[in-house]
């Protein structure tokens, strides 16, 4: 609903108008017949629920698995030791608990 009322009135009303005013209502406040502002209800925003755990199971696509990160290849003086001084860390399969998915070409 459009509702056009004079500046004056507007502001004499504008806290009723203002509280009044609907998600789908509009006021048009002119003087002179010129629309000069136009004020329009904005939709009631829903707060958001509890999160739940596990609410971005499925979301997360790992690519590649890249251990290479895991080097000896550090340069020397990065931990506080000389290179290479890191222990050699075993080879392992990634855990997932969620459906590998082909990456997207």
């Amino acid at each position: 609903m459009t509702l056009r009322i004079p500046l004056q009135e507007a502001q004499r009303r504008l806290t009723e108008l203002v509280h009044g005013l609907a998600a789908d209502d509009e006021i048009l406040i002119v003087e002179d017949d010129q629309e000069i502002a136009r004020i329009i209800g904005r939709a009631a925003q829903r707060a958001p629920g509890p999160r739940r755990p596990g609410g971005a199971k499925g979301k997360l696509i790992i690519v590649k698995h890249d251990d290479a990160h895991l080097s000896a290849d550090w340069p020397e003086g990065f931990f506080g030791r000389t290179a290479g001084a890191l222990p050699d860390l075993p080879a392992r399969e990634p855990r997932c608990d969620y459906p590998r998915r082909e990456p997207v070409a």
